[in-house]
């Protein structure tokens, strides 16, 4: 049975409240010169390129020449009846690396515009809602608006949403920001802003502000101290109580699949080092 949740009614009553619709309106209106050409995939303020962050990034990726790697699969493979490239030639290999490739791509696309459409059903917004998951929206038996997935990842989007508590106020979806600084500038596209607002959970004024969503991984060995000692993130399980970023208690909602991401290990200038998966900035 595919996996479906309700539309939040706190977010639908209250996320054009006057000071949450003043954050939407100062940010739209802080990053409105900014234009993203989506065929040369580049950004512009004023008529001045400015980069992109995944173009930096990208700068720093060590080159994966597809001939040199293809020629070598192949000279381990031909011969083996249990590789997948059995018989293949180099060709071949080229070619089924493509698809892969491309079939990566559309399929990230399709799980992004489903995710960015449950970001504008869930505050009313349904003129912005990728036509091609419209038929994803409907209603219950009981007239209550739902949406439903049909892929595993959809699921995991799902989960997403189901999971953030009220107080985290849906602001804005894909929007264009940059950074003006004098020794570096760039730009980017956010995938989700919320808005924290404390006082709808209990805490301190001072713990309110913007927060920017989006999934990154870490390796399977990294250690997180959670309150019953240290664990690692492939032993952490559900419900496990860890510590957030101010050191308070936060428990584990959910876990996602295991992704096997190419992974970097960054070293900074005070010697501290960690190894992260390529999507981090």
């Amino acid at each position: 049975m595919s996996k479906t949740i309700k539309q939040r009614k706190f977010w639908l009553e209250h996320c054009h409240d006057e000071e949450y619709e003043n954050i939407r309106k100062t940010i739209l209106e802080s990053f409105k010169e900014l234009i993203f050409e989506e065929e040369p995939h580049k950004y512009f303020l004023h008529g001045v390129e400015y980069p992109s962050v995944s173009y930096i990034t990208h700068l720093f990726k060590p080159e994966f020449d597809t001939t040199v790697m293809a020629q070598a699969t192949f000279e381990r493979n031909f011969n083996n009846p249990e590789s997948k490239y059995y018989q293949m030639s180099v060709e071949d290999i080229k070619n089924s690396w493509k698809r892969i490739s491309e079939d990566a791509c559309h399929t990230g696309s399709d799980r992004h515009n489903f995710g960015e459409s449950v970001f504008w059903w869930m505050i009313g917004e349904y003129d912005k809602i990728v036509p091609e998951f419209k038929d994803r929206f409907s209603e219950d038996e009981n007239g209550e608006r739902i949406v439903t997935a049909q892929y595993p990842k959809e699921e995991a989007i799902l989960d997403f949403w189901s999971d953030l508590p009220d107080c985290y106020i849906p602001i804005l979806a894909e929007n264009k920001v940059f950074n003006i600084n004098d020794e570096y500038g760039y730009s980017g596209t956010f995938d989700i802003l919320f808005y924290y607002d404390s006082k709808l959970d209990g805490k301190k004024m001072s713990k309110s502000g913007s927060v920017i969503y989006d999934y990154k991984g870490l390796p399977l060995n990294t250690p997180i101290l959670t309150k019953s000692g240290w664990k690692t993130i492939g032993t952490i399980e559900k419900n496990d109580i860890v510590f957030d970023g101010d050191g308070e208690e936060t428990k584990i909602l959910n876990l996602s699949e295991i992704h096997k991401n190419p992974c970097y290990k960054i070293k900074f200038d005070n010697g501290y080092e960690i190894v992260a998966d390529e999507e981090h900035r």
